[in-house]
């Protein structure tokens, strides 16, 4: 048996076992208090009724919106399968751009730190180096970075 039917027998074994015993005094007030008790509550248990239909008609509602929304970008994506390659690709482009940009700062302004590593991994890493978001985060960074009073140096400052 299902957990429902199991559920629903045993309700019907208690409501069989308090009919049977429905003669005995101390049963018989038991009984006469939780009818007066559910008597109270009834206008809660009506309330969580029409709370629960507010709460499934609302779920009707989104699943509708949900399936249209599939539907309609199922369909945008098979419409315009070059741009939805495009815009797959802005958050990492994004990521690697903001990371970049956060090496540019902390590296010191030096040649091999500041130009030719993040160059180097642009070179490895795409195939046009030169449309990389690591390239363009360097080049974004140039005019901030290399400025004409600023100390240079090759390698590290202190070193070379």
């Amino acid at each position: 048996m299902s957990g429902i039917q199991r559920w629903r027998a045993f309700k019907f074994a208690v409501k069989e076992w308090a009919e049977r015993m429905s003669h005995v005094p101390a049963i018989a007030a038991v009984l006469a208090a939780l009818a007066a008790v559910r008597r109270q509550l009834q206008p809660l248990y009506d309330a969580a009724a029409w709370a629960e239909k507010q709460w499934a008609d609302l779920l009707l509602l989104y699943n509708a919106f949900v399936a249209e929304e599939t539907k309609r970008l199922w369909h945008w994506s098979r419409r315009f399968p070059k741009e939805a390659e495009v815009w797959s690709a802005v958050p990492q482009f994004m990521g690697y751009f903001i990371l970049t940009v956060f090496y540019q700062s902390l590296m010191p302004l030096s040649v091999a730190a500041a130009l030719m590593v993040p160059l180097w991994y642009s070179w490895v890493m795409w195939d046009n180096w030169w449309a990389s978001p690591v390239f363009l985060a360097t080049l974004a960074t140039a005019p901030l970075k290399w400025v004409p009073w600023a100390d240079k140096c090759w390698l590290w400052p202190g070193l070379i």
